[in-house]
C-alpha cells in the first residue's frame, strides 16, 4: 500500500513571501516620513551666592562628665534619737535649711545644769571678791596676815577660772542644742531618707550615720581628659603668643549633652592640672556652667567644645552646596555665560553647616546652593543670586593674648558675650575699629572666630 503524502512547503513559501513585500512596503512607506524635533528643555533655575571670607578659630572637641562643684554628706555631729525629717525627698533645699531634729530633750537638761553651773561659779566669784576687798582695807591696819590676804586673792582667781570653765561647758552644751538639728549646709536637692524616725543616730565621729546627701545644682563642672597631642598643640600655641594658656585666663567652652547637636550653653576651662596621669597618658581639666535650671544633672555624659588654634583667615560656603562623588567633594560653579561647571574643592572645618574651603573657591565665584539636582556638567542655568542663610553661625571668640588681656578674660563669659553671629557678605562687613584691627594684627588676633 503506497501512502499519499501532502505537500505543505510550497504554501508555506508563498505565505513568507507576502510577508516579505508586506514588510518592504511598510519600510518604505515609513522612511519617507520626516523626523520630528523635540524642543530644547529650559535652562534649570538655581540659586547662587558668593563665598564669605572670615576670621576664624577651629574647635577642639572633648568628652567628659558632669560632677556637682559639692556634694554634702548629710550627718549629725551628736548621737540622739531621730525624731523627723523636715524635707520631701528629692526637693531642692536651701543652706540653714532644718532636714533633720533629733530629741532635745537630753541636750536641753544639760544647757540647763551647765547654766546654773555658770550661775554659781558667779556667785562664788562674787562672793571672794567682796572678802578680798574687805581684807585689802584691813591690811593697812596690820590686823590682817599677809598670808590670808594672799590666799583670798587666789580664790578670787579660782573664781575667775570657776566662770571661764563653767561658761565653756555652756557653750558646748548650747552647741549640742544646737546640733540636734541637722542642716543643710549646702543649697541643692536632696537624696532619700536614710534613717527612719525613732532610730538612733551617731554623730560626731568617723563612723557618724549618714542620714542624707545633698548635692548641689549651680554652677556644674564638666571634667575632661584632654590627650597628650592636644596639650603639647596647646602649649606651642602659647609659646607662639596665638593662643592664650588656660593657666592665665578663662578659656571659653561650649557645652552639648548626649542627645543634642549644638553646644548652646556656655562657661569656661576653670582648672589645668599640672601633671599627666601617667596611666591614660592625659590631663585633667575642668569646665565650669551656669545651671541655673538644674537641667544640667551629676554624672551626666558631655561633649565640651574648646578654641583649639590661632585665629586664621579661611573661605565659607553653606553645607548645602557641596556635592560627592565618591571621595571627592565638588560644588557648582556658574560662570559668565551661565554655565554650571564641577569644581573639586578641599574642605575644612565645620561651622554650625557652614564649612571652610580650603582650596578651590574665591569669593568671586558663583556656587549653587539650591537646584543642584537639576544641574548637569556643562549645561545653562538661569542663576538667581540670593543672600546668605539666615541662620546663626556659632564661632569661637578672639582668644589671642593681646585680646584675652583687653577684655579681662578671667571673668566668667556671660550669655551677652556668647560668640553667636551671622556672617555678613563682603559688601555688607563693616569695617573693623582699631582695636580690633590692632587685635587682628597682632599674633593669633581676630575680630571674630570661628568653629570645628
Amino acid at each position: 500500500m503506497r501512502l499519499r503524502m501532502q505537500r505543505y512547503v510550497p504554501h508555506a513559501g508563498r505565505a513568507a513571501g507576502a510577508c516579505l513585500i508586506l514588510f518592504l512596503a511598510v519600510s518604505a512607506g515609513t522612511g519617507c516620513k520626516k523626523k520630528v524635533q523635540m524642543p530644547a528643555p529650559p535652562p534649570a533655575g538655581v540659586s547662587v551666592l558668593n563665598p564669605i571670607e572670615r576670621e576664624v578659630v577651629d574647635w577642639d572637641e572633648f568628652t567628659g562628665r558632669l560632677e556637682a562643684n559639692h556634694i554634702q554628706k548629710v550627718q549629725a555631729r551628736v548621737s540622739g534619737m531621730l525624731e523627723k525629717a523636715d524635707f520631701d525627698e528629692g526637693s531642692i533645699v536651701q543652706a540653714g535649711q532644718v532636714l533633720f531634729r533629733l530629741d532635745r530633750r537630753p541636750f536641753d537638761a544639760a544647757y540647763k545644769e551647765a547654766l546654773g553651773g555658770l550661775e554659781s561659779a558667779q556667785a562664788q566669784l562674787a562672793l571672794a571678791e567682796v572678802e578680798f576687798k574687805r581684807l585689802a582695807e584691813l591690811r593697812g591696819s596690820q590686823s590682817v596676815s599677809g598670808t590670808e590676804y594672799e590666799t583670798q586673792r587666789e580664790r578670787v582667781a579660782q573664781g575667775r577660772a570657776a566662770i571661764t570653765k563653767a561658761q565653756g561647758a555652756l557653750d558646748a552644751t548650747k552647741n549640742n542644742l544646737d546640733w540636734s538639728e541637722v542642716k543643710a549646709e549646702i543649697a541643692g536637692k536632696v537624696e532619700k531618707i536614710n534613717v527612719k524616725s525613732g532610730n538612733y543616730v551617731i554623730g560626731g565621729s568617723n563612723d557618724a550615720t549618714v542620714l542624707t546627701w545633698v548635692t548641689s545644682t549651680n554652677p556644674i563642672y564638666c571634667n575632661i581628659d584632654a590627650d597628650e597631642r592636644a596639650i603639647l598643640k596647646y602649649q606651642r600655641l602659647a609659646q607662639a603668643n596665638k593662643r592664650v594658656s588656660a593657666r592665665d585666663a578663662h578659656i571659653p567652652a561650649f557645652l552639648a549633652l548626649s542627645d543634642e547637636q549644638t553646644f548652646n550653653r556656655q562657661g569656661y576651662i576653670d582648672f589645668v592640672s599640672n601633671r599627666m596621669n601617667p596611666n591614660t597618658g592625659t590631663m585633667l581639666a575642668r569646665a565650669i556652667f551656669d545651671n541655673k535650671d538644674g537641667f544640667l544633672k551629676d554624672g551626666m555624659f558631655a561633649r565640651v567644645r574648646v578654641p583649639g588654634t590661632g585665629a586664621y583667615k579661611a573661605i565659607l560656603i553653606p553645607g548645602e552646596a557641596i556635592g560627592s562623588d565618591q571621595a571627592q567633594k565638588f560644588v557648582f560653579v556658574v560662570d559668565d555665560q551661565g554655565v554650571a561647571h564641577p569644581r573639586p574643592v578641599k574642605l575644612g572645618a565645620d561651622f554650625d553647616g557652614f564649612r571652610v574651603v580650603s582650596s578651590g573657591l574665591s569669593t568671586e565665584d558663583r556656587v549653587i546652593v539650591n537646584g543642584l539636582m537639576k544641574v548637569r556638567p556643562g549645561a545653562k542655568v538661569n542663576a538667581q543670586a540670593v543672600p546668605w542663610p539666615d541662620r546663626p553661625m556659632h564661632v569661637a571668640p578672639n582668644i589671642s593674648p593681646e585680646a584675652a588681656t583687653t577684655a579681662n578674660a578671667t571673668t566668667a563669659p556671660t550669655p551677652t558675650t556668647a560668640p553667636t553671629t551671622r556672617p555678613l557678605t563682603n559688601a555688607a562687613a563693616p569695617e573693623p575699629s582699631s582695636s580690633k584691627a590692632e587685635a587682628a594684627a597682632s599674633p593669633g588676633g581676630a575680630q571674630e572666630g570661628g568653629a570645628r
